[in-house]
Order: C-alpha cells, then sequence, then structure tokens
C-alpha cells in the first residue's frame, strides 16, 4: 500500500494526521477533522498555525514529542503511543485525545492525533473499577489478615492457662514437692482455670475487643504499661512451664526494680508479646539450658531481649520469620502465627521487633518500644 493510500486511510477514520517535515514542523495531511477545527478556533489561532508546531498549545504533546521524535530518528517501523489524556482549551472545553508517533516509510513520519471522548470515558470507568476492585481487594485482605491474629490470640489464651494447669498437675503429681511449694502450685492452678473460664465466656467479645487494641494504644505515663511489670507477669505465667521442662528462667534484676518503665502499648497485649518470645524460646530450648531476659534502656525507648541456647533459626525460614503461618520443622506444631502476632502488634505500637544469632548457640530475640514520655519531655 502507497503512502498516500495509507494517510488518506487515516484521514478517512476521523484523525488528524500532520506530516512532519525535515525541520521538524508539522503540515495537516488530507483533511482536518471538526474537532481539531474547534480546538484551534477555541485556542485563538489558525489551523496551519496550530498544526505546525503542536508544542504551542499542548504540554502534553511537548512532552510527547521528545519519545516521538527519538523514535523517528532511529528509523524504525511501527508507531509510539502517547496513551490518552485530557486537553482543556482557553474557553474551558475538555477534549480528550490520544495521539501516536507512526513511521509509514523512511521518508513518511506522521503525529497521528484522535478524539478518544467515549474511548477515554471507557478507559477511565474500568480504571476506576480496578482501583475499586484494589480497594475492596486490599481491605478484605487486612480483615483476612486481622482474623487470623484474632485466630492465634483465642487459641493462645485458652492454651496457655491449660499448659499451666496441666504443668502444675504433673508437678504435684510427683510428690515430691514440699506442702509450701505444692499450695502455691494449686493456688496458681485455680487462679488459671477461673481465668481460663473467664475468656470462654468473653469469646464473642474478644474479636472486637482484640481490634481495638491492636488499633489504639496508650503513649502518655500513667496510662501506658509498665514494661518491668509486664514482664514480670509474663516470666511468671511460663515458670512452670520452664520447670517441667527443665530450662532454667532468668530474669534481669533491671525488670524487679520499683520504678516504672512506661512505653507505648497495652499491658494485656505486652504480656501476649512477652510470653510468645518466651514460649518460642522455650520450644527451641534443651533440658539444663538457659533462657535469660534482659533489658536494653535509652532515654527514648526500651528494649528487651530474650536470650537462648536453643537450635537456632531454620536458615530456610530466617527472611520471613515473622510473616504468617511460618514453621520450620522444629516448629514443634506451632501454627506460625505467634511472631507474626508479635510483629504486627509492635510495629503498630511504632516499635520494631528482630533476632539475631548469639555467640556459642542460639538466638536472641528482640524488640524496642517508644518510650511514654509527658508532653514537652
Amino acid at each position: 500500500m502507497s503512502d498516500a493510500l495509507i494517510e488518506d486511510w487515516l484521514c478517512d477514520t476521523g484523525v488528524l494526521v500532520l506530516a512532519r517535515g525535515d525541520d521538524g514542523t508539522f503540515a495537516v495531511a488530507g483533511r482536518t477533522p471538526e474537532f481539531f477545527v474547534d480546538m484551534a478556533r477555541a485556542e485563538g489561532l489558525a489551523v496551519e498555525l496550530a498544526a505546525r508546531d503542536p508544542r504551542t498549545w499542548s504540554p502534553f504533546l511537548e512532552n510527547f514529542l521528545v519519545d516521538a521524535e527519538a523514535f523517528w530518528r532511529r528509523g524504525e517501523c511501527g508507531r509510539v503511543l502517547s496513551g490518552p489524556w485530557c486537553e482543556t482549551t482557553r474557553a474551558g472545553r475538555d477534549w480528550e485525545l490520544e495521539a501516536a508517533a507512526v513511521t509509514i516509510s523512511h521518508a513518511r513520519q506522521v503525529l497521528v492525533i484522535q478524539h478518544v471522548a467515549l474511548e477515554y470515558a471507557e478507559r477511565v470507568a474500568v480504571l476506576q473499577k480496578a482501583r475499586s476492585a484494589g480497594l475492596a481487594f486490599d481491605r478484605l485482605q487486612r480483615e483476612v489478615q486481622d482474623k487470623e491474629v484474632l485466630l492465634h490470640c483465642v487459641v493462645h489464651d485458652l492454651k496457655t492457662p491449660l499448659a499451666n494447669i496441666y504443668g502444675n498437675l504433673s508437678l504435684l503429681k510427683s510428690g515430691k514437692l514440699a506442702p509450701e511449694r505444692a499450695l502455691q502450685l494449686m493456688q496458681l492452678s485455680l487462679a488459671e482455670a477461673k481465668r481460663q473460664e473467664s475468656m470462654i465466656r468473653q469469646l464473642l467479645q474478644v474479636f472486637e475487643a482484640e481490634l481495638r487494641a491492636l488499633a489504639s494504644f496508650d503513649t502518655l505515663p500513667g496510662l501506658a504499661p509498665d514494661l518491668r511489670q509486664c514482664v514480670r507477669v509474663a516470666a511468671r505465667a511460663m515458670q512452670s512451664g520452664y520447670e517441667r521442662r527443665g530450662v532454667a528462667l532468668q530474669v534481669a534484676r533491671g525488670f524487679e526494680l520499683d520504678e516504672r518503665f512506661d512505653v507505648h502499648g497495652r499491658a494485656d497485649r505486652l504480656e501476649r508479646v512477652v510470653i510468645n518470645l518466651l514460649d518460642n524460646a522455650l520450644r527451641h530450648s534443651r533440658p539444663g539450658s538457659e533462657v535469660e531476659l534482659a533489658l536494653v534502656e535509652s532515654p527514648t525507648h526500651a528494649r528487651v531481649e530474650v536470650r537462648d541456647r536453643g537450635s537456632g533459626v531454620d536458615p530456610s525460614v530466617a527472611p520471613a520469620l515473622f510473616q504468617r503461618f511460618v514453621k520450620s520443622a522444629r516448629s514443634g506444631g506451632a501454627a506460625g502465627l505467634g511472631l507474626y502476632y508479635c510483629r504486627l502488634t509492635i510495629e503498630r505500637w511504632g516499635g520494631r521487633i528482630g533476632f539475631a544469632p548469639r555467640d556459642g548457640g542460639g538466638t536472641c530475640f528482640w524488640f524496642e518500644l517508644p518510650r511514654a514520655l509527658s508532653p514537652g519531655a
């Protein structure tokens, strides 16, 4: 097909065909479509003048022609599309346009501009639907994520007291405990049983309560949780499990001080984070080994470290250790949500969480939280 026939065909489709001259200017090839006549008139320009240099009336084309000129210089056959855009004239009318730089032959290079009102509207509608679908998907994904966390919370809250009761009863069954220690374990078991009963009664309310606890937290002294107290509560809750496994739990002296150490968060959720990390350390520790709870203070942050001498982190899961449902062969049947819950909670409170191998074997899991300071402190 000859160049002239191709240009005639393009003109018959109702598009503006601008033939590029050797000096880089353009001239209308064939008939001028009505939309371009109307646009030029609205801009106060003659059609020939508007066609000669489209850069003068369209900043969009000014940018597009940079790519078009590079394409034409390469001498390749084909076309380069601008994508749709909206051009607003001085009279305030919007024109939905799309341009293409076309090489018909080595000697014929044209700029084709088309009025795409219907196509533009359809594309905008499709993009809007895609964005709406994307937002809906994000909301659904967040909802699923929250429900997975809540499932873990409910299961963990019901499982932990039961495990403590089982451990206490196992120690009592041995018959080797002093009466005072036996009475203490019985009292702890009763308290755990009452706590589990209360959790079961409140099961229908726990989802809403958990979401509120994650979404909101306290940052001011007097309202924010005392880190030292939360760690002490968590250590007591795990003590019998450590005794049953023959693993020593050493709590740093810094946690025993009476002075408050307030951090961002919620006390019950912070206790759960520490319990999760202690439970993780216990599952990977050998009998006769030791797990240390350490506190590193700074003027703006608190860092809690749980140091074990266990089997270490499986390299196959290390990069995604704090993601959902990540388990290794050494997870001991855990659901793979404990560390994920810890990360989600700590990060929502403005903190950080991570781990590092220890010299001599084992792992140090840690988290940092901002201190709760008085305004202006």
